[in-house]
């Protein structure tokens, strides 16, 4: 492929006198014994090439130039042998259009061979620019590659020399664009993201600081103490002693909200809205966001840590690592079980202690409180349907099915049993499934959480639907209303799932 520097050299050494155009679709190109440029449209890309490039294409646009040494005297005609060279680019409206005129004046034959030449020249000059702009776009490309590259591999070893391999140029060139696009070099870059990963496994105080310099990238523990403290201002040891009480921790989300709560560890900062009602502002926690998280916001205040849950689409990925610049962050993953992530968490606020205390006195009142359920249930089914703005859900074996089937082992109908979280359902579906207790609660459906009154509506109208008056549930008045604390009870977490034992044991037992 003709390279940018080629093209500018072939047009450079050459002046075009006079261009004829061919119009029409041909299956090959005639036959002509000058040297010649064609510029082909095909597949939404445009060419400029030569002709034994374009002898198999099938060409919609073609436009022969004889081309002369500049050197030379114009009466001598020199033909030089240009082997299969083209250069190629997305279609440009602006050439397109050039290109279009020149076809239908070179027809004309008023028009003089001296504009022709301008015009093509016109055209030659556009090329030129469309190149240009794209060599700059693909270099961008690869160094943001790079860069992503560095972000995913950063444990592993890494010189200058593979990076600017990896982006396509040499060494010097490669640092020299890379600081002028991000504003660092790219070494330098390479150990901030190290040092903020090493951060995040300080934070967990199980392991040792050598091995968590060569977890990250580093080769020598000395070296990455050095860095560590250049950056962060204190040394891995200081800040793995830090006091926990200073610690601020930033929750992206409720679920790690209520376990802090549960852990008696409020976060410094977090996500609120009505979704998930807890006198966070009263209790003096900083909102940074009520559906998202205000980057903003995080960038002022300056967490310790932020804790959120993993990341699953590409565009929260995207935000998930503009925040990893700002502190270091703990993803809980999505597979984990809420003892799990609460046990993490714990870790990371330096609460290892009271959280094994927690659940070994959740274990203790989850085992009376199941006994007890036994006793006046028996093996009747139970399921969670939650009520939304439009339509209705059934809540799955997660959330707060992990407390009432996994810990408390009530009745689960088999097709509950097939839901992870949840599930758009009918009143038809409710009918075949024919739970013999329902618990009412509520269900975020096209991402707006209904009001008390809308709920309330709602009900209205299915306590006068047929169908519903026919389950089984309804019939013996086995209805239980968790709705009008919104998600209070349904999310994934220590806190949620206390509350619930203790709501479950009211509406069973007592």
């Amino acid at each position: 492929m003709m390279n940018e520097s080629t093209f500018t050299q072939y047009v450079n050494e050459r002046k075009f006198e006079f261009v004829r155009a061919i119009e029409g679709r041909k299956d090959r190109i005639d036959s002509y014994d000058g040297e010649s440029v064609y510029f082909v449209q095909k597949n939404e890309r445009q060419l400029i090439a030569t002709r034994e490039y374009v002898a198999d294409e099938d060409v919609l646009v073609q436009l022969v130039c004889k081309a002369y040494k500049k050197d030379q005297f114009e009466d001598v005609y020199i033909r030089e042998a240009i082997d299969n060279l083209y250069v190629e680019f997305p279609i440009n409206e602006v050439i397109t259009s050039k290109l279009e005129q020149l076809s239908i004046e070179s027809q004309n034959p008023e028009t003089q061979p001296f504009t022709l030449t301008c015009w093509f020249y016109e055209l030659l000059y556009l090329v030129l620019q469309q190149l240009n702009d794209q060599k700059k776009d693909s270099l961008q490309s690869r160094l943001a590659d790079t860069k992503t590259y560095i972000d995913q591999f950063y444990n592993v070893p890494l010189t200058r020399v593979d990076l600017a391999q990896r982006a396509g140029v040499n060494v010097d060139y490669f640092s020299r664009t890379f600081k002028a696009r991000y504003e660092e070099s790219p070494m330098s870059y390479l150990n901030r993201v190290r040092i903020t990963h090493a951060k995040s496994l300080l934070l967990k105080r199980n392991k040792t600081i050598r091995d968590i310099a060569f977890d990250v990238g580093f080769k020598d523990e000395f070296y990455f103490s050095r860095q560590f403290k250049r950056q962060i201002g204190r040394s891995p040891q200081s800040y793995m002693k830090r006091s926990i009480l200073s610690l601020k921790v930033a929750s992206l989300h409720h679920l790690v909200t209520g376990h802090l709560y549960a852990l008696n560890h409020l976060p410094h900062s977090a996500i609120m809205n009505h979704s998930y009602p807890l006198s966070l502002k009263e209790a003096g926690v900083v909102e940074i966001g009520q559906e998202s998280v205000d980057v903003d916001k995080l960038v002022t205040i300056q967490p310790d840590v932020v804790i959120q849950k993993a990341p699953m689409s590409d565009a929260v990925k995207t935000k998930s690592e503009l925040i990893n610049q700002i502190a270091p962050v703990v993803n809980l993953a999505y597979e984990g079980t809420w003892r799990e992530h609460f046990t993490q968490i714990a870790s990371v606020v330096d609460c290892d202690q009271r959280a094994q205390q927690w659940l070994e006195h959740y274990e203790h009142k989850a085992s009376s409180i199941r006994d007890s359920i036994k006793k006046y249930v028996g093996k009747e089914t139970v399921i969670v349907v939650g009520i939304g703005e439009v339509g209705c859900c059934l809540y799955g074996m997660r959330n707060m099915g992990a407390v009432m089937y996994d810990d408390l082992q009530m009745e689960a109908p088999e097709r509950i049993r097939k839901i992870a979280h949840i599930k758009e359902v009918t009143l038809e579906e409710l009918m075949e499934i024919n739970a013999d207790r329902i618990i009412l609660t509520v269900y975020r459906s096209h991402k707006r959480l209904p009001s008390q009154m809308t709920i309330v509506k709602h009900l209205q109208q299915l306590s006068q639907d047929e169908r519903w008056q026919s389950l089984k549930a309804v019939k013996n008045k086995q209805l239980y209303g968790l709705y009008d604390t919104k998600h209070l009870y349904t999310s994934y977490n220590a806190y949620s799932h206390n509350l619930l034992l203790n709501k479950l044991s009211e509406f069973f037992v007592t």
